[in-house]
């Protein structure tokens, strides 16, 4: 490895970035560790190439961005490298060390949660492989790495690092539910980044902005969740929105200190509410482009008839919720009787601020909001590949057999196995049934999902390989 970017660093920044190197390179160079570590070395070469970007004869302000860039990542990254030491050495097969909890260590938690993201991500790519950077091999890898952090709500950073909240430890199925999103922003971030940047990136899409900073400032935040939600539904939940729906409110009602009537709670549950009526409103548009487009025109020709549309799939969306989430749920539980108190205030807050939600002022929007997501579905089209590597539920039956399995209690070793397949029948079964997961079922699932992820890096060898 060349590490001579590290003469173009200085002060803190150049302490963080080489500890994360030395660390890092370390640890993938160690035969006994380094598959462990595999899912961070595109972030190696992302210090590389951040660093080489750093320009000695210009200003402080014009290296600012940069800095701050790779000071972010480095700390993310020496976060990362103790919570992938491997604590244990367990025999997934082994089903009798599936009684103790604490056998589904941190290590493999992470494992288990990258090998479902990259999952979710090989899907998008599968379809539009011309929207990112080929390695020597021709493989496309999703560049981001996933830590722990000890606050309430999952969060993607812009180094593309998904920080999953420690909840996680106790929550797996849950949290694991959010992992498509966050796997959206990334995807959001690196394809933005590819083109450079936003402003060329709504261009291309296009929505027409004035340029001033200003403005992408109040749209970025909006479209940012409206896209990851959208991808969610998309590339994580193959278009099933009563599954985004259900595993939405779960993850949010769960994980959110929402339950506030303060303004920045009632700001967060609007937004929440806003972005995941409109992925679901789209999804009721129709199953092609085609079918959607003309239901737009439609629209933009009778008002009338399109807020009539809205209200009437505001009453499915409505009556969904109530459905799955009806008092006493397992699914509105948390981890003693305070916090299923909250969980429960939060779900009757969220349903209030739907019953009160300002409809008029949401019809006049969402034409708008709705039209961006077309344009957005309309652009990615021209980016599929009919030979592209697609991985649909080609084989439903085997996920589902594979997920009754997990779900009494089995570390499933055999193949073939897709993990989001199984992950997308798992909840699907589990919104089903009258009582939530046990200890066992969680720690089977992890074991599960980490046992195919190594033996996925396994095959692949090295890792991306630029």
């Amino acid at each position: 490895m060349d590490w001579t970017f590290l003469n173009k660093i200085d002060g803190r920044t150049k302490n963080h970035v080489r500890t994360a190197t030395i660390r890092i390179k370390a640890a993938l160079d160690d035969p006994l560790v380094s598959q462990q570590f595999l899912d961070l070395a595109p972030a190696l070469d992302l210090l590389a190439v951040y660093s080489n970007k750093i320009n000695p004869e210009a200003s402080d302000q014009t290296n600012m961005g940069v800095k701050d860039f790779l000071h972010k990542l480095a700390s993310e990254c020496n976060s990362a490298i103790p919570q992938r030491r491997p604590l244990l050495d367990i025999d997934p097969q082994n089903s009798d060390l599936l009684s103790d909890p604490h056998l589904a260590d941190t290590y493999r938690i992470l494992s288990a949660a990258s090998g479902l993201a990259n999952c979710v991500f090989d899907r998008f790519a599968g379809y539009y492989p011309k929207l990112f950077h080929k390695d020597a091999l021709g493989n496309v890898y999703w560049k981001g790495q996933i830590i722990l952090h000890p606050f309430s709500d999952c969060e993607t950073s812009r180094t593309n690092t998904i920080k999953l909240t420690d909840r996680v430890l106790r929550t797996p199925f849950n949290t694991f539910s959010q992992i498509p999103h966050e796997v959206g922003h990334t995807v959001l971030n690196y394809w933005s980044a590819i083109i450079g940047g936003f402003p060329q990136l709504f261009s291309n899409i296009g929505i027409n902005l004035s340029g001033k900073a200003e403005d992408y400032d109040v749209v970025l935040p909006s479209f940012n969740d409206s896209f990851a939600t959208w991808f969610e539904w998309r590339f994580g939940y193959f278009e099933d929105e009563e599954l985004l729906l259900k595993t939405s409110f779960w993850y949010f009602i769960r994980n959110n200190n929402c339950w506030h009537d303060d303004p920045r709670s009632v700001s967060q549950r609007r937004k929440f509410l806003t972005r995941v009526f409109l992925v679901y409103l789209y999804a009721k548009l129709g199953k092609s482009l085609s079918e959607r487009n003309c239901k737009l025109e439609e629209f933009l020709c009778n008002g009338q008839k399109c807020a009539q549309w809205i209200r009437d799939q505001r009453l499915f969306f409505d009556t969904t919720v109530k459905t799955t989430f009806s008092p006493g749920s397992w699914l509105c539980h948390k981890d003693d009787s305070k916090e299923k108190r909250n969980a429960e205030i939060a779900l009757r807050k969220l349903k209030e601020d739907f019953g009160d939600f300002a409809l008029e002022n949401c019809i006049s929007d969402t034409y708008d909001d709705l039209k961006l997501l077309f344009l957005l579905d309309q652009y990615l089209e021209t980016f599929r590949e009919n030979n592209g590597v697609r991985l649909d539920r080609a084989d439903a039956l085997t996920s589902e057999a594979q997920a009754q399995r997990i779900l009494k209690g089995e570390v499933v070793v055999e193949a073939p196995f897709y993990p989001l397949g199984v992950h997308f029948e798992t909840l699907n079964v589990l919104f089903k049934r009258e009582k939530g997961p046990t200890v066992g079922h969680q720690i089977a699932y992890i074991l599960t999902l980490d046992f195919h992820h190594q033996s996925t890096l396994s095959r692949k060898g090295s890792g991306p390989n630029e």
